[in-house]
């Protein structure tokens, strides 16, 4: 009966081991995919806004020698993602999609001139940063410029929106954390329960406190390293089959972030894992012997 006893103790304390390695996975896999997602939303929203362009409209007088130098120009300022130049053809051809109308039928030429269509980058896609660029252009270029194009109210919701975004997923993020630390925690402290009289009797025949801590440490970290390591397989997996999936390739710089932030889950498993066991421990140390069972 007694070995019998001790074999459902053994195979008790091994699913308890299992159950603490899986919760503490699937927890830094939910982390880390929001991670992931947080850092897919920073590229989406880079993207996004570098896609908002302004229409630098010349009179139609304006050559274009002076049209490709008012370009080059702007290609220059440090505002500058890309200006490209679009002749009064492409530009007429653009405006019988638009509209259905050919206004060469009615005036017997083409009204239009060149326009550089202007390409901000990100950080400067603000309404006050484009104002400020719109000023600068018709102070530098301003005899040549007809007029700037811009939806300013669609600049203004992007940015609003895209912040938004980031702040509500850092707020799933920072919620899901702490109640799956808890959830670690609680898996991690009934897996030490199971050994208490052990821990008790060690005390009991005079072995210190950092003596008896010592092998749940080492166990602890190790449960963390193996759970950190398979939440990072199971995630590269992930992110490569999307990629794959939807035929987007990552950049050398997306790896790089992602590699901190892979390491950044490691630290994690290992921190809790340690912390909780540490913590789970002292408390049995600090029982009395009526009071474990």
């Amino acid at each position: 009966m007694g070995k019998q006893e001790e074999q459902f103790n053994r195979r008790r304390l091994r699913m308890a081991y299992i159950t603490s390695v899986v919760s503490i996975t699937l927890v830094l896999f939910v982390l880390g995919l929001i991670g992931t997602i947080l850092l897919s939303a920073g590229k989406l929203a880079t993207y996004v806004k570098e896609n908002l362009k302004l229409q630098i409209g010349l009179y139609s007088e304006t050559d274009a020698e002076t049209a490709e130098e008012i370009r080059m120009g702007i290609q220059t300022r440090e505002f500058t993602k890309n200006a490209d130049l679009i002749t009064p053809d492409e530009a007429l051809e653009e405006f019988k999609k638009t509209w259905n109308e050919d206004p060469t039928t009615v005036l017997g030429f083409n009204p239009l001139g060149y326009t550089i269509e202007l390409t901000l980058k990100a950080e400067y896609t603000d309404v006050k940063s484009i104002n400020s660029i719109e000023n600068m252009l018709l102070t530098d270029y301003g005899e040549w410029i007809r007029g700037i194009s811009k939806d300013e109210n669609l600049i203004r919701d992007v940015n609003i929106n895209i912040q938004k975004i980031q702040w509500i997923l850092l707020g799933i993020s920072l919620l899901l954390g702490v109640i799956m630390v808890a959830l670690i925690n609680n898996t991690i402290r009934l897996a030490i329960y199971s050994k208490r009289f052990t821990i008790k009797t060690m005390q009991l025949v005079g072995a210190t406190a950092a003596f008896i801590r010592r092998p749940f440490l080492v166990t602890g970290i190790l449960q963390g390293l193996l759970a950190s390591f398979l939440a990072i397989l199971s995630l590269t997996t992930l992110i490569i089959y999307l990629s794959q999936r939807f035929n987007y390739s990552l950049e050398i710089t997306d790896w790089g972030y992602l590699l901190v932030l892979f390491s950044l889950l490691a630290g994690l498993g290992i921190l809790i894992s340690y912390l909780s066991t540490y913590l789970s421990v002292r408390k049995f140390l600090k029982l009395k012997v009526d009071e474990l069972y």
